[in-house]
């Protein structure tokens, strides 16, 4: 009777052991979760202040208006804008404007030009003054014949974005000039005798153009257009013989037909390249 009695009792001991030990795995579970709950919140919170921290940082006092907590006034943001725009980035060197270009251009009726074109700072980078200019000498020796070519051009370029690049429009003022001359030239009528001749055309007109641009520091252009003014159709030559200068010989020589060119202007082709800064 008594072994069951004690066999009863530590059933019973048991029973509230297992109990107890069950509410006590309970409190400490619930402990562990409030806890890792805790600790949770607290790191966000501290994430939170590190990220406000950073942005007040970036924002300097100008920044942000007196006596306000979570606003910024539109004029300072714009000016915050502005800065980080002005920052050097990959994006903005590509969009940066690029205000003076030097280049060449090969053409007509230009030949081969050498050409400088600086974007004005203001009226928001429309506008682009260039300066085109070559001249051209020949010269062999042993040879009676000698000669230059020269083209100049100034004018402005009218881009159509505020970038310095893309389309533009062209205005400008041409002056194309040749002049040749030949000391060894048979003078008609006087059998053996020679003669100097020489020759000297000259067109002046206004090119109005149409081009493209691209943008970086190697560019490329292409302009098409039409330089209006009173083109020449005959060249005149004068030779004036060597021993005698009061014999004279004028020739008038007819220029033929050629595609793009009339009395009243020539067309204006070229490709150009360079590099812009």
């Amino acid at each position: 009777m008594g072994f069951i009695v004690c066999l009863s009792s530590m059933k019973y001991l048991k029973a509230i052991s297992l109990k107890k030990f069950n509410k006590f795995k309970m409190k400490n579970y619930l402990f562990i979760t409030l806890t890792a709950l805790t600790f949770q919140f607290s790191f966000s919170q501290n994430e939170t202040e590190l990220n406000t921290s950073a942005v007040s940082e970036k924002l300097s006092p100008d920044v942000i208006e007196p006596n306000a907590n979570e606003t910024v006034s539109n004029e300072n943001l714009k000016d915050a804008i502005l800065e980080s725009n002005s920052q050097e980035t990959p994006y903005n060197y590509l969009n940066k404007v690029k205000r003076f270009s030097i280049g060449v251009k090969v053409g007509v009726p230009n030949v081969v030009t050498g050409g400088i074109e600086y974007n004005l700072p203001f009226l928001n980078n429309h506008f682009a003054p260039y300066i085109d200019y070559t001249k051209i000498d020949y010269k062999e020796d042993g040879e009676s014949f000698s000669g230059s070519l020269s083209y100049s051009e100034f004018g402005l370029n009218y881009y159509f974005n505020e970038k310095g690049k893309g389309v533009y429009l062209g205005a400008g003022i041409s002056n194309f000039s040749l002049i040749g001359e030949d000391n060894a030239i048979e003078i008609d009528g006087a059998s053996g005798r020679t003669g100097t001749a020489d020759t000297n055309f000259e067109f002046s007109g206004t090119a109005l153009k149409l081009g493209v641009k691209s943008g970086g520091t190697f560019y490329v252009r292409f302009e098409v257009g039409y330089s209006f003014g009173s083109f020449p159709t005959k060249i005149t030559i004068t030779a004036v013989d060597n021993a005698d200068s009061s014999l004279t010989e004028v020739e008038v020589v007819e220029i033929p037909e050629v595609p793009g060119i009339s009395d009243s202007g020539i067309v204006v082709a070229n490709l150009g390249f360079g590099f812009s800064f």
